[in-house]
């Protein structure tokens, strides 16, 4: 396993062992990359087995994998970790290092090496190569090859010394003068790597590189070929190198003797050390708990043994504060406890947390570990569940349209029963289906409405496979196929009539649903025909009083109506009374600014005649028109008149936004008002915590109230504030 990063053309590659590997610009780090973006220690990779966890260690700037912030995660093969401007990825096949050594390395391809730690030697039939950071700066020789050093070598297996053999004699000239390395610079960095030049030996030759490029040119010193270098395993070794060994060798000799050799002891405080195995038996006692907890319906009994499972944690935890599974568990126990089976008030990512430290600890039961992963497992499928209805219900934010419903609905319905989650969006999966139903019903009441039943028909057709009682609907359709007859009969009759053929329109006529829509014009039609027997000559009458209806000359209509007894076109006179009547109510409310009854009067008005054609229609459609012409008008005098009243009634000032809103969704002042107020109910709401804080509960009472009557309601910050009213002491 190892990190790998790219600078310029170079690759590094940083292998990581089992346990703990610390990356960060401190020296002290097994993996450092001094850059100001890191922190001095800023994570940490944990390998266990198979499993690599990187953990945050609270570094300023973050850690981030595949550009999402992380706490805690399992790293895949593949993943880019970014931390500080640098991209780390993680390959999980790469080439290791030996165990219980850290190194810093590029693909062998590219032939450079960073070792802040010694590494172990390549093998005899590799290339041997060595990166010599530092040096001198540029204006003083380099250091060329010498003779093999005298003295004693080291040992096959031991790491070679890192610093590097004495300066061989004789001046170095650059092969390439065009080659000119970059001016070495203290503090410059480059991933890590000092902007300096570096020497490279590699197969007796020497060569210097420009760090920044990668570029490299042989040397030799003056006046003659390039000499042998030493083997990589010859270099002079390390002085004081080996006499820190010496001293550590000694300092363990000595330990060793003490400890070791005064026989057994005691722990400081007197007593035994518990046993991990029992500490493990009282953790796997506390497991088998849980799982009858899970299986238990009843909720006290279920509460119950969680309890006797946390009392058992408990025990074990103070048995062996040196381990952590018992801890770890515990809090996970608590925070099912806490929810009280209720899965909404469920923490589902810090207990997701506490199980996977679980795995991460030493000295646990497989019981427990089975018991851990099929828990994590659990709460990824639930996750996982809940993540797909939300995202499904997320599309809600696209509109509300009948195809957005039924592909959220579809998607609730496809959740597997045996999870969590689709009890949970069970009911919105109804309200979706139920909304659904109404959408297709209330086209259907509109085509009714308009008498067109065919598109009505279709429209309950649509609306059945979302309900579940179909009696209404079935009754609804045989209504509207009964009409359809009734409307084609009364359009037979009508065309009998205008041939004079009085028999056939009357036999057609009656044949008409009385309570039906078309009753009424089946009767006029019959009283028409009576009307026409006895008194053809009323004919013209009749065509004179439907035109002046038409033309809005309702009061001459009526008239005419009253004097002959036209009781067939009676309907006129109400039908201009009403419409009047209506739009004199609809002038009414937009003086006294109503709009909102206004607008329901006039689409009232205009819903009297159905005829497109009629005056009194197009009169109240004109004055329907006028109205949705000034909404903007209307939205923004609402609008300013709420900025005027903002720092007096926040209730009136609210409603007056909301309004605003009502009429011109997209008014920028009622919306700006209304995100001021939902600040100014947050101000509030933070004085009235001082209050509380202060136990000054008649003020924080105060507050809390007035940063009520400014929030949102049914905004989380309006919730909070009405729980805090609640818990406010008397």
């Amino acid at each position: 396993m190892r990190l790998v990063a790219t600078s310029g053309d170079q690759m590094l590659s940083f292998p990581i062992r089992q346990g703990s590997t610390l990356i960060g610009r401190h020296p002290s780090c097994h993996v450092c990359i001094p850059a100001k973006g890191l922190s001095r220690r800023h994570c940490q990779c944990f390998v266990d087995g198979p499993t690599v966890i990187l953990r945050d260690l609270g570094s300023s700037n973050g850690t981030f994998v595949n550009n999402q912030r992380v706490e805690r995660t399992e790293l895949h093969d593949g993943d880019v970790i970014s931390m500080g401007g640098f991209q780390l990825r993680f390959d999980a096949e790469g080439m290791g290092s030996p165990p219980g050594s850290y190194s810093q390395t590029v693909e062998p391809t590219q032939g450079v090496v960073v070792a802040p730690e010694p590494q172990e030697p390549p093998a005899d039939d590799q290339p041997r190569e060595v990166v010599v950071e530092g040096g001198p700066p540029p204006d003083e020789p380099f250091p060329g090859p010498q003779a093999e050093p005298a003295g004693p070598q080291p040992e096959e297996g031991v790491p070679p010394p890192t610093d590097f053999p004495e300066s061989p004699e004789g001046d170095e000239t650059p092969v390439d003068n065009a080659f000119v390395p970059a001016p070495y610079s203290p503090g410059g960095q480059s991933f890590g790597l000092a902007q300096q030049p570096q020497l490279v030996v590699r197969d007796g030759r020497w060569f210097l590189r420009d760090p920044r490029t990668g570029r490299e040119v042989e040397i030799a010193p003056s006046g003659g070929a390039a000499a042998a270098a030493p083997p990589v395993e010859t270099r002079r070794p390390n002085v004081r190198l080996l006499v820190a060994v010496v001293a550590g060798a000694a300092i363990l000799v000595f330990a060793f003797a003490f400890f070791g050799l005064r026989g057994p002891g005691r722990p400081t405080n007197g007593g035994q050390r518990f046993p991990t195995a029992e500490y493990n038996r009282i953790v796997d006692a506390a497991v088998a708990s849980i799982r009858k907890a899970d299986e238990e319906q009843e909720p006290e009994k279920r509460k119950a043994l969680l309890a006797d499972a946390l009392t058992k944690l408990e025990l074990a935890n103070s048995k062996r504060t040196d381990l952590s599974a018992a801890r770890l568990l515990a809090q996970y126990i608590r925070l099912r406890i806490d929810a009280g089976g209720d899965l909404e008030k469920f923490n589902w990512r810090e207990a997701r947390n506490y199980l996977e430290s679980i795995t991460n600890s030493f000295s646990v039961s497989d019981e427990t570990i089975a018991f851990v992963k099929e828990a994590i497992r659990q709460i990824d499928y639930e996750q996982t569940c809940i993540g797909r209805a939300e995202e499904a219900i997320a599309k809600l934010a696209d509109g509300d349209s009948v195809e957005i419903l039924m592909e959220i609905q579809n998607a609730l319905a496809r959740l597997p029963e045996d999870c969590w989650a689709r009890t949970r969006y069970e009911p919105k999966r109804l309200e979706l289906r139920g909304r659904v139903a109404q959408f297709y019903l209330a086209r259907a009441r509109q085509a009714m409405d308009q008498r067109r039943w065919a598109d009505a028909i279709k429209q309950f057709d649509e609306a059945i496979p979302h309900v579940d009682d179909r009696a209404p609907i079935q009754a609804q359709k045989a209504i509207c196929q009964r009409n359809i007859r009734d409307a084609q009969l009364l359009d037979d009759a009508k065309q009998d009539l205008r041939q004079d053929n009085f028999d056939a329109a009357r036999r057609a006529l009656q044949r008409i649903a009385a309570d039906g829509p078309y009753g009424a014009d089946a009767k006029s039609l019959l009283a028409r025909i009576d009307t026409l027997v006895a008194q053809r000559a009323q004919q013209a009458l009749h065509k004179r009083v439907e035109d002046l209806y038409q033309a809005g000359a309702g009061d001459e209509a009526a008239k005419l109506i009253k004097q002959h007894g036209l009781q067939d076109l009676a309907f006129i006179p109400q039908r201009v009374a009403q419409i009047q009547q209506l739009v004199a109510a609809g002038q009414k409310a937009e003086k006294a600014k109503n709009f909102e009854e206004a607008l329901k009067v006039y689409q009232q008005a205009v819903e009297v005649e159905t005829n497109a054609k009629n005056a009194y229609r197009r009169r109240a459609e004109g004055l329907l028109d006028d109205l949705k012409a000034r909404f903007p008008q209307i939205a923004a005098d609402f609008a300013n008149e709420g900025y005027r009243r903002i720092d007096t009634d926040a209730v009136q000032v609210r409603k007056l936004f909301t309004r605003s809103l009502r009429f011109d969704p997209e008014q920028p002042r009622a919306r700006s008002g209304l995100e001021q107020l939902q600040r100014s109910a947050a101000f509030v709401y933070n004085q009235a915590q001082q209050f509380l804080k202060a136990k000054d509960f008649a003020k924080a009472r105060d507050a809390f109230r007035r940063a009520l009557d400014r929030a949102n309601p049914g905004s989380e910050l309006y919730n909070r504030i009405k729980q805090a009213i609640e818990q406010l002491p008397d």
